[in-house]
Order: structure tokens, then sequence, then C-alpha cells
């Protein structure tokens, strides 16, 4: 604050200081931005039937704000449904960020039937540290791993959300 006699103030905004690396100079584990995809009433069903991990067009991008920000991304569908009855019907599901799999066959979740059809929720996450600033894909992949039927990685009528917080660090 100056003042020359004048009864005026001046004042400065900004939305946020950073580094000279890109890294947040203030506001460590506060959430930078928040964006999802979802679907509340999914109006078919998608199914799998592909033993490799195949994209089932659930998708969203972020482009980071800084550098070493954690990126928290999350996955929930309201049902999936694998068939049982014959034998062992068996589903899986990741994430892929870029094209590239970033976590486990088991990452997200796991859906298996035995004896009876199983429809369940199905969804998980996994936290990502950001490297640079180019904007980050990521999709989520479904797989059988067992069985002849097809399975459902959303189930028509049901819902899913993905989504992915940025967080200072």
């Amino acid at each position: 604050y100056y003042s020359n006699g004048d009864s005026t103030m001046s004042s400065l905004q900004v939305d946020s200081i950073s580094s000279m690396g890109g890294g947040h100079v203030d506001g460590a584990g506060k959430v930078v931005q928040y964006v999802e995809t979802s679907d509340a009433d999914v109006p078919n069903y998608i199914s799998i039937t592909s033993s490799s991990f195949v994209p089932v067009g659930i998708t969203l991008s972020i482009t980071p704000k800084f550098i070493g920000s954690k990126i928290c991304v999350d996955y929930k569908g309201s049902m999936g449904f694998v068939a049982g009855g014959a034998g062992r019907e068996a589903m899986t599901m990741t994430i892929f960020e870029s094209g590239v799999q970033v976590l486990g066959d088991y990452g997200l979740g796991y859906l298996e039937a035995v004896d009876l059809p199983l429809y369940a929720p199905i969804g998980g996450g996994g936290i990502f540290t950001t490297t640079n600033l180019n904007p980050l894909e990521f999709a989520v992949y479904f797989k059988k791993d067992a069985g002849s039927q097809a399975s459902y990685a959303v189930y028509q009528k049901s819902s899913y959300v993905l989504s992915a917080t940025e967080v200072a660090q």
C-alpha cells in the first residue's frame, strides 16, 4: 500500500505465483483443477470380447498447470456384467495414459462369475506425477480374462464417471 495523501488504494490480484522451474510456490496440497467425463444413463451396453486390453470409449484429457503436480485419476462404473453360468467368466480393467498402460491388469477392477451371472460396480484409480505441461489423455480399457461370452464393461442404463484432479505439490 502506498499513499501520497490521496485516499485511494491500489491492489494487485494474480491467479497463482509459480517458481521459475514450473513448480508451485505456495498452496501445496490444494486442488489446481478438476475435469470429468460422465454419463448418467448409458443408452447402450459397452461390451467386450477381447482377451487383450481394448479401449471402451471412456476418455478424458487434462493439461497440467504445474510440473510435479499429482494427477489423481478415478473411475467409477455403477454396473458391469460377466455372464458366468456354464463356466468361468472374468473381466479386468486398467487405465492407459497417452496410449501407454499405467496400471496393471487389476489396477482398477476385476469381476469374475463362476456359476451365476454377476452384476456389480467396478472402479478404482491411480495417482500420477506430472513431468511436463503437455496434455494428458486418460482412457479406460477392459479385457476378458476367461470365458466365451461377451462381458459388459458398462451395462445399459447404468452410469460411469472418469475424473482427474490436479493437486499442487
